[in-house]
């Protein structure tokens, strides 16, 4: 487990060294092409090791003690990620307030600390989530952070990571987690589809 996790962070860091790199380049240079099929190389190692992190039941069972007054939240759902994010005020751009952000297989759970607790101040339902990287870095009192945004219908909210290895990271857990919850509903419909009619 601590080798995929090594793997999995330094993969990231290549990718986005090279993604960085690539940019003195012309798009279809023979140098270019050739960042571009490391690139590649790289992210599907990355996706491999992707797959292979796996929160634990017991890091689950954790977590859902600490929210007792949203546990139903947890019923048959899967953890895809979770940890400590900073969220920027739209209106305020100085307003920045620590939360703590839950990824499950139907919602996005935002959170705030209270002592040993979380207390949920938003269910936000997957299926019309959209997440999205924002501009490479932020400066806010000479604080380097990189955003990333995540919108649905009644609501757009910006968060910021320390490193932009983070902000892969909550991206691709997010996009993953609506990817599957796709799949998961688009099952039951062709199994109605398929289903033969009574003569």
């Amino acid at each position: 487990m601590l080798f995929v996790c090594s793997s999995h962070s330094i993969s990231f860091s290549y990718i986005l060294l090279i993604k960085t790199y690539s940019k003195h380049f012309k798009e279809d240079s023979s140098e270019a092409n050739y960042l571009k099929s490391i690139h590649n190389e790289f992210t599907n190692i990355a996706v491999h090791c992707e797959e292979q992190l796996v929160i634990s039941t017991e890091e689950f069972t954790r977590l859902k003690t600490r929210i007792d007054s949203k546990s139903i939240c947890f019923n048959n759902q899967q953890l895809y990620w979770h940890g400590s994010l900073r969220k920027q005020s739209l209106r305020k751009r100085n307003d920045i307030t620590q939360i703590y952000l839950i990824v499950l297989s139907n919602f996005v759970l935002i959170c705030e600390k209270s002592g040993q607790k979380f207390d949920v101040k938003r269910q936000i339902s997957i299926e019309s989530l959209v997440v999205e990287s924002l501009e490479d870095r932020r400066t806010i009192s000479n604080n380097i952070y990189y955003p990333f945004r995540m919108k649905f219908i009644e609501k757009t909210y910006e968060f910021l990571v320390e490193r932009e290895v983070e902000r892969e990271k909550w991206i691709n857990k997010i996009q993953k987690a609506k990817e599957n919850f796709h799949q998961q509903t688009l099952i039951p419909n062709r199994k109605k589809e398929k289903r033969p009619k009574n003569n």
